[in-house]
């Protein structure tokens, strides 16, 4: 039974923990990576600043009303 366990030398359960390291911290780079690639290479959206930050106006008696347009969202 003795034969089936190894116990590894210091040197060599530093460098399994050392990799062990380094593959996790390789793969958070991996993943942080795939997100800025799948978040930021697409194209930008146009916004059409002019129409959009134009106040628009319903009276309705005394009160009134102001808002952004947004009658071009889906």
């Amino acid at each position: 039974m003795d034969t089936m366990y190894h116990d590894p030398s210091p040197e060599v359960a530093a460098s399994m923990e050392a990799s062990a390291t380094l593959t996790l911290i390789g793969v958070c780079w991996l993943l942080l990576a795939a997100f800025f690639v799948y978040n930021f290479s697409r194209p930008l959206k146009i916004v059409d600043t002019e129409n959009s930050t134009e106040p628009h106006v319903i009276d309705e008696g005394t009160e009134t009303k102001w808002w952004i347009d947004n009658s071009d969202a889906v």
